[in-house]
């Protein structure tokens, strides 16, 4: 079995919406006993695409017990959590998220939904400011 592959098709049926399928290529890698963060955070994206809230923040967890400073799985388990409403765990994953890729536009945008969603529109609007800056590079 090449492991490269077998992402690969998970990452075109995910791409294709074809989840069902996506999430039992996942699983069958996962029962093989796979070790690999990258197949944890997929099947954490496949569940967030179907409405499985709970699961994906389980298969986040298991990626990041394998690798806890990958900053797009710290993204994705923290939107995960604002969609359940845990607010201030998010907020600590977003956080975390940012120290090790500051950079990382995509958890600063999430990051800043969260604050406007709570209310917290001055830390919104530095963390817009901060995209827009670092898009102003580009």
């Amino acid at each position: 079995m090449n492991l490269s592959n077998e992402i690969n098709k998970i990452l075109f049926l995910l791409n294709n919406q074809e989840y069902k399928k996506a999430k039992k290529n996942c699983e069958k890698l996962i029962k093989l006993k796979v070790q690999n963060p990258t197949i944890y955070n997929l099947q954490g994206i496949i569940y967030q695409k179907i409405g499985h809230t709970e699961n994906s923040i389980q298969a986040f967890e298991k990626s990041l017990e394998i690798e806890n400073e990958n900053y797009m799985v710290l993204n994705n388990l923290a939107s995960s959590l604002v969609s359940i409403s845990k607010f201030k765990y998010a907020d600590k994953i977003y956080q975390k998220c940012l120290n090790i890729k500051p950079d990382y536009v995509v958890a600063l945008n999430n990051y800043a939904k969260l604050k406007e969603k709570i209310n917290k529109i001055d830390q919104a609007i530095i963390l817009y400011k901060k995209i827009l800056k670092l898009n102003s590079y580009n």
